[in-house]
């Protein structure tokens, strides 16, 4: 196995047929999985949830909307490669509801 230490900097996401990715191991390169749709019960339920809180968002008025907006740009998150990322409005209020 080799080890990769890109020039650029860490790297995450697919390109090419290929996904870089990242471990306890360290940083890694595989084929590029095809998505499946299996169209479970539960899949069915979590896209329902979605739809659900996209539609409360719609209902919010614009008060609240910006007060949400402010809401994410105030809480950083963290992705896997140890980066800061901010949720826009909409996003914090769909993962929190």
């Amino acid at each position: 196995m080799a080890k990769i230490n890109p020039i650029l900097g860490p790297l995450s996401g697919s390109m090419g047929g290929l996904t870089y990715a990242r471990n306890k191991g360290g940083l890694y390169v595989k084929m590029k999985a095809s998505p499946t749709n299996p169209n479970s019960a539960r899949q069915q339920a979590a896209r329902g949830i979605l739809s659900t809180a996209s539609g409360l968002w719609q209902a919010l008025t614009d008060a609240q909307r910006n007060a949400w907006d402010i809401y994410g740009a105030e809480k950083p998150r963290t992705d896997p490669l140890g980066q800061e990322y901010y949720l826009t409005g909409h996003q914090m209020y769909v993962a929190l509801t």
